[in-house]
């Protein structure tokens, strides 16, 4: 059960890019607020891991939308469209 929960996790993140990046860094706000005492290097690195997460994540966003644009539309329909 354990194993098929990960993989679902997997693709959800494979589908979701930024609302796992999202949930990343609301996360690393609060961990970094909520304990006292985190050595600031730990935190330097986890900022700039997020920030790789970033430039990542906005790569495959990019990609996607690249790909949507490029599509063509089915010939025939007004594809919500005025005539």
């Amino acid at each position: 059960m354990l194993k098929r929960m990960a993989k679902g996790l997997a693709a959800f993140g494979k589908r979701n890019p930024a609302r796992v990046y999202t949930f990343a860094s609301a996360m690393a706000i609060y961990i970094t607020k909520k304990v006292p005492g985190l050595p600031i290097e730990s935190v330097i690195i986890l900022i700039a891991a997020l920030f790789g997460l970033g430039e990542s994540v906005q790569r495959v966003e990019n990609k996607k939308t690249t790909e949507a644009l490029m599509t063509d539309l089915p010939k025939g329909e007004n594809n919500g469209q005025a005539s």
